[in-house]
């Protein structure tokens, strides 16, 4: 996949200026490479706005939130 169009505004790589290595190696594998692996841009696309703390690679925590978002079976 291209570039993810939500690199330039995302907030998590705004809080990481603080650690430009790891910033460019997730940037790197998530963001210029295959975005499709990025659980942030994942979530996004089922309107569910991510955490701003939560790593591109946190499919444990992007599952947890998305549950969230679930729609209730009824009987």
């Amino acid at each position: 996949m291209p570039k993810c169009e939500r690199l330039e505004g995302c907030p998590f790589f705004k809080k990481l200026n603080h650690l430009p290595k790891l910033a460019q190696d997730l940037t790197a594998s998530y963001c210029h490479q295959d975005n499709s692996a990025c659980v942030r841009l994942f979530l996004s696309s089922k309107g569910v706005r991510p955490p701003d703390d939560l790593f591109p690679d946190d499919e444990k925590e992007a599952l947890r939130i998305l549950s969230f978002y679930e729609p209730i079976k009824l009987l």
